[in-house]
């Protein structure tokens, strides 16, 4: 099984938030009351985030975090991305340097082949759909030959 991080889930649960109120600044104590992840942790999250340009922080005393931009434009992929760095199944899907076993390896082609579909799903599941409602559907990944 694939597995992320609990910092990347903890980063969908603060993006998530953030986009509920979006004409908000939210600092990092009422995002940790309001999500109930430890404080430190959020302010982790928050730096990676706002270094990945998914978050804007506001600095002063009525400062605070709020999206870079609109929910819409930020996917799974890119939350992954800011907290994990680059995804794939693979070293070698990611890594387009050629490994020792490139020549005579018979699986490569079709891990990368895995990576796409995957990224394709990740891209298609933005913020916007993770802050609606339950009951919104969640786009399926159509497998193409």
């Amino acid at each position: 099984m694939i597995r992320l991080s609990k910092l990347c889930d903890y980063a969908s649960v603060v993006l998530t938030e953030l986009a509920r109120y979006p004409d908000e600044l939210q600092s990092s104590q009422a995002l940790a009351e309001s999500t109930r992840i430890p404080r430190p942790t959020v302010t982790k999250v928050l730096k990676a985030l706002t270094r990945a340009g998914l978050t804007r922080s506001i600095q002063g005393p009525r400062g605070g975090y709020t999206l870079a931009r609109d929910a819409r434009q930020i996917d799974l992929a890119d939350i992954i991305a800011a907290i994990e760095g680059p995804s794939g199944v693979t070293e070698c899907a990611t890594d387009h340097d050629e490994c020792d076993l490139t020549a005579h390896c018979h699986v490569m082609d079709h891990w990368r082949t895995v990576s796409v579909q995957i990224n394709q799903l990740l891209r298609s599941v933005t913020l916007a759909d993770l802050a609606a409602p339950k009951l919104q559907r969640i786009p399926t990944l159509q497998v193409q030959d």
